[in-house]
């Protein structure tokens, strides 16, 4: 009640405790759904493929981004990347970068970037900036996907709506014109909403 009233999240402590069953929790929803959602973004390349997994930390879709044949980058916080370094195995083509994607993303040029659950956590502006660095980080042709909730597609992205309501700033679950909007306006075009693997999936390509 208090956040719908004042429109801000209530305040919280992050403790190392919360990384851990964030990413344990984020893992197993993500890998219900990874391979389809994989598949679908690869497309028939699949080998050498550079994808470049924007906040993928729990590496639910790294890895079955590498298990096809891609080489993944994955952006996280650096506690993230500290908790989740261990977890990689020797022979696993994931390399994992520590930074903050609203400061700026590794250098590519990727051919694909990977947004799974990212632009829910913010709003307007920051979605926007983060769009125009995706695509000067793809190669021509590139393509950007990106996995959430899409507003006025079902009672749960209204739902899950309030949740960022509670839990962000300004987060919230946003409509497929407002992504083609962004996505316009950053650099993209073709931009194509699909379900797969029970999930939405958002595409675009880089002109």
């Amino acid at each position: 009640p208090e956040s719908i009233y004042t429109g801000k999240p209530y305040p919280r402590e992050r403790r190392r405790e919360s990384t851990k069953y964030f990413m344990s929790a984020m893992g197993l929803s993500a890998r219900q759904s990874s391979r389809e959602i994989a598949e679908r973004c690869l497309g028939g390349e699949k080998k050498g493929v550079k994808v470049l997994d924007i906040g993928g930390g729990p590496l639910a879709y790294a890895r079955t981004f590498a298990s096809l044949g891609a080489s993944v980058t994955v952006l996280d916080l650096p506690e993230v990347v500290e908790h989740m370094s261990p977890e990689l195995k020797e022979k696993e083509n994931i390399k994992m970068v520590p930074g903050d994607f609203n400061i700026g993303l590794p250098e590519g040029p990727f051919n694909l970037a990977f947004l799974g659950n990212i632009c829910h956590i913010f709003g307007e502006p920051e979605n926007r900036e983060l769009f125009k660095k995706v695509q000067k980080a793809l190669q021509p042709g590139g393509t950007i996907a990106i996995v959430d909730f899409i507003r006025g597609t079902s009672q749960m992205a209204a739902l899950f709506g309030v949740n960022m309501l509670v839990n962000t700033t300004n987060g919230g679950t946003w409509t497929l014109e407002e992504y083609t909007e962004w996505l316009g306006d950053a650099g993209f075009y073709d931009v194509n909403l699909q379900s797969s693997g029970g999930r939405q999936l958002i595409t675009a390509i880089k002109r």
